[in-house]
């Protein structure tokens, strides 16, 4: 007869996978089960599966080198203990008055992002990790197409967040850091650009990537030595930071490195009134075109500088000026900002645009429509009645700059629900 394993289902990772144990599992390394469907599980419920059924063959001694099983083809049986689920706990009672308290598998999501590859695998670095203990995602056929600097959203146990892991389940998403390659040909790195606010110490701390170390190379000096940056205390900066992976008997506080800083644009905008906070709405080719909305004026204006890999959605800041009711900019830009609104690109460059605004207004004197009003865009054209009632006072849409002249608009494409 065919030896098969027992084990109960004690954790929820997705909707489709599972934590499960068996007695075969070494303590904390629980395997996956893959739902099939038609064969729904929850937690509490207890399965059956054969070596064959798993992804691998369950070892007779237990070790924690051991990684986790799958599990895609399996059978639900009926309870072998009596079983109870509680909010935080699964209670298994192995015999009169005697209960076995399992906690519910602990996890926790995790956002980093892909910073190295090998043959095998790619190395994932995140917050909450020792420095240099990147996160393993195994290559599969399926993500073949993950690329270093890609952003995931990684399920992770807590109690395994400082020990060598695996990931199995993980989305990717967009990016939620401007993100870019620097370096040579085969010394590339990753470079992050964000908004920060030092501490009390003049330290910086980004609940993304977590602490920052301020030793910057000094080319000046002999071997690229380092100095410590002193910045301003309980101040806002816009920076760079670069990844370095540490050597193996290097003790630092965090992988990412200070590569550039300077007070953020909020600092820079009080100081010089021509500078300007701008969102890429459209971008001509032949010849080359760039325009952009300026946010605190409510007006399209044309950006006449080059700006390299410049994306519709990316907002900058630049010195705008207005000649003739026609706002435009010639540079030079000071910087991108870290923040962007999701956007999606129409055939003629256009660029739409997610939005969420309060309190539709009815048709009145001023718009023949109905019309809502958004902070950096001004009042947004219901022209086609696509905003339907949704119980709220809130409405979240995508909205496109359409028309000619004077009589451009914006106006919303689609209600989000």
């Amino acid at each position: 007869m065919e030896n098969r394993f027992t084990g109960i289902v004690v954790g929820k990772i997705t909707p489709s996978r599972y934590y499960v144990w068996c007695k075969n599992c070494f303590p904390g390394t629980d395997g996956y089960l893959d739902i099939k469907p038609g064969h729904p599980v929850k937690i509490g419920d207890w399965v059956n599966f054969t070596p064959k059924d798993a992804s691998r063959t369950l070892p007779e001694q237990k070790s924690a080198k051991t990684d986790r099983f799958f599990c895609k083809n399996y059978s639900v049986i009926r309870n072998v203990l009596e079983t109870r689920v509680d909010e935080d706990f699964i209670r298994i009672k192995l015999e009169q008055d005697v209960w076995e308290i399992w906690e519910i598998e602990p996890k926790t999501e995790v956002i980093g992002v892909v910073a190295g590859k090998d043959p095998f695998n790619f190395f994932v670095t995140c917050k909450g990790r020792l420095p240099g203990k990147d996160v393993v995602i195994e290559k599969t056929p399926e993500n073949l197409d993950l690329t270093i600097g890609t952003w995931v959203k990684m399920i992770l146990r807590i109690d395994e967040m400082n020990f060598n892991l695996k990931c199995y389940a993980y989305l990717v998403i967009p990016a939620v850091l401007h993100t870019e390659m620097i370096g040579n040909a085969g010394k590339k790195t990753l470079q992050l650009k964000l908004m920060c606010e030092t501490d009390e110490n003049g330290d910086i701390y980004n609940p993304v990537i977590g602490p920052i170390n301020l030793e910057m190379r000094d080319p000046s000096m002999r071997g690229f030595s380092r100095r410590k940056e002193k910045l301003e205390k309980s101040r806002r900066y816009a920076i760079a930071v670069h990844r370095e992976k540490p050597d193996n008997n290097q003790k630092v506080q965090s992988v990412w490195h200070l590569s550039y800083y300077e007070l953020t644009h909020d600092h820079m905008l009080s100081l010089h009134p021509f500078l300007k906070k701008a969102i890429v709405v459209k971008i001509e080719n032949n010849p080359h075109k760039t325009f952009v909305w300026l946010f605190n004026k409510h007006k399209e204006a044309r950006v006449y500088f080059k700006v390299d890999n410049l994306q519709l959605g990316q907002v900058l800041i630049a010195p705008f000026t207005d000649k003739g009711q026609k706002w435009s900019s010639w540079g030079p830009q000071f910087l991108i900002a870290d923040e962007s609104y999701e956007t999606r690109a129409i055939d003629t460059g256009v660029a739409d645009i997610l939005v969420t605004a309060e309190k539709l207004q009815n048709p009145g004197s001023r718009y023949e429509h109905s019309y809502i009003y958004h902070n950096d865009f001004g009042n947004i054209i219901d022209n086609k009645s696509n905003l339907k009632e949704n119980g709220t006072s809130e409405y979240r849409m995508w909205i496109r700059r359409v028309g000619k002249d004077y009589r451009r608009r914006w106006v919303v494409v689609e209600q989000v629900h």
